[in-house]
């Protein structure tokens, strides 16, 4: 993969998310989806959502988000909150469903590419390196498909956020 590092206005990011009672990966999340949506022309975007606080608390989900329509960038930052909770602690999408192309059949569907994620995690001593290792380690199947990857790394001074890709 290769990467490119991006500069984020912490200051600016901390005032938003405080205002709106949201955390920095919701923020984030929200506004790469609505980039990938503006830059495809979907209304939708499916992307693999990870985060690893460091503390044995990682978890790895597909996330399906919809940033167009009548809604205030506020409201989606609180939808996108919503949608990786309701991800997170209900399997709803699970990833043996989402791979499997002979159960898909089965119901008629197509596999998606799930090729773009987004990762968030904690740099600490005993957190491992980058996003992408992150995804590995949950669901590598997942992560050897990746052609894009927005990997926001929060350590001791502030956010590394990097785009990288195949």
């Amino acid at each position: 993969f290769s990467s490119v590092k991006c500069d984020v206005d912490i200051d600016v990011l901390e005032r938003f998310a405080r205002s709106d009672h949201s955390l920095w990966s919701q923020v984030l999340l929200a506004t790469f989806s609505l980039l990938l949506s503006r830059l495809n022309g979907y209304q939708d975007t499916m992307m693999i959502v990870g985060e690893d606080s460091g503390e044995g608390s990682a978890f790895v989900t597909p996330v399906r988000l919809y940033p167009v329509g009548a809604k205030t960038f506020d409201n989606f930052v609180a939808e996108v909150g919503h949608q990786v909770e309701q991800a997170q602690s209900h399997a709803r999408y699970a990833f043996h469903f989402l791979t499997n192309g002979q159960r898909l059949k089965q119901y008629g569907l197509t596999q998606p590419q799930l090729n773009v994620a987004y990762c968030f995690h904690h740099q600490s001593d005993h957190a491992i390196g980058d996003g992408l290792e992150v995804l590995r380690e949950h669901s590598p199947q997942v992560a050897d498909r990746l052609v894009l990857l927005l990997d926001v790394q929060r350590g001791e001074y502030g956010l590394a956020v990097y785009f990288r890709y195949a």
